[in-house]
């Protein structure tokens, strides 16, 4: 019994550091995607001027940014749909979940597809294409984002996608990935779409989503910012996962030791 009570103590002390180390990645992930949607939204000077954004979740924004909708910067686009003998095999497929875990598209994709020269020259993947998810069975996970920095060659994307391709460049790829995936467009999505079973994102949504224009030299300034705080926050997240690996690892020695309390059983 003192064995039982010495292993559930030490393993409650285990698990509540190992909670708290949890807390705070999701603290930090808050943190990085608070700084990258401040920096999107209002720039990196506080003390230039400002005007009324037309936006009521964005409120003010540089007075020489322009507000533009997606409908107007971009051609709407759904995926490609077909039955599932055809995967596995044949060219590089972007799928729902590159999107969905990726501000960048990664260069190579993982997923194959069986596709027609037809389906990859309407479903192509270009730099400078923005892609959302369109549907998930949370409104907060709705219209996840990620951006091509590259062209990704005979490459098409999934049904479940919805490819934004810039009619013109006014937004630098860079810029626009951190843009579109940051979480000040939530409060757009929650308020115009519906919730049945789950939330869906249509083109004429998508469209009607409010996007802000820096100049484009301030644009990469943004970006090159954005980039830092996220690579620098990854970091530190990288180090508590380590720690939270570690303290699995030292949770099952514990166990281990305390059972094998007699030095002279084979353990």
């Amino acid at each position: 019994v003192q064995i039982v009570e010495e292993i559930e103590y030490r393993l409650s002390k285990i698990n509540k550091l190992k909670s708290e180390l949890i807390r705070e990645k999701q603290r930090l992930t808050e943190y990085r995607w608070n700084l990258i949607s401040r920096a999107v939204t209002g720039g990196l000077n506080p003390s230039l001027p400002m005007k009324d954004s037309g936006i009521q979740w964005i409120g003010k924004i540089p007075s020489h940014w322009q507000v533009a909708r997606v409908g107007v910067l971009y051609k709407l686009s759904n995926g490609l749909s077909k039955k599932g003998e055809f995967f596995g095999r044949g060219y590089p497929f972007v799928s729902y979940g590159d999107v969905y875990k990726n501000i960048f598209l990664p260069e190579n994709v993982l997923g194959l597809v069986d596709s027609s020269l037809q389906e990859r020259f309407s479903c192509s993947v270009r730099r400078g294409d923005v892609f959302f998810t369109r549907t998930s069975e949370t409104i907060e996970e709705l219209a996840m984002s990620s951006v091509a920095l590259e062209d990704i060659e005979n490459a098409t994307f999934a049904g479940f996608l919805i490819r934004a391709r810039p009619i013109v460049n006014q937004l630098l790829p860079e810029f626009s990935g951190f843009y579109f995936r940051s979480n000040c467009h939530r409060n757009f999505f929650a308020s115009e779409s519906n919730l049945v079973t789950r939330a869906s994102l249509s083109q004429t949504l998508l469209g009607k989503l409010p996007v802000l224009i820096p100049p484009l030299s301030e644009q990469k300034k943004i970006s090159d910012y954005c980039r830092h705080v996220d690579s620098k926050i990854q970091l530190i997240q990288d180090k508590i996962s380590l720690l939270i690996d570690s303290m699995e690892e030292y949770r099952s020695s514990v166990i281990s030791k305390m059972l094998c309390f007699d030095e002279k059983a084979p353990c």
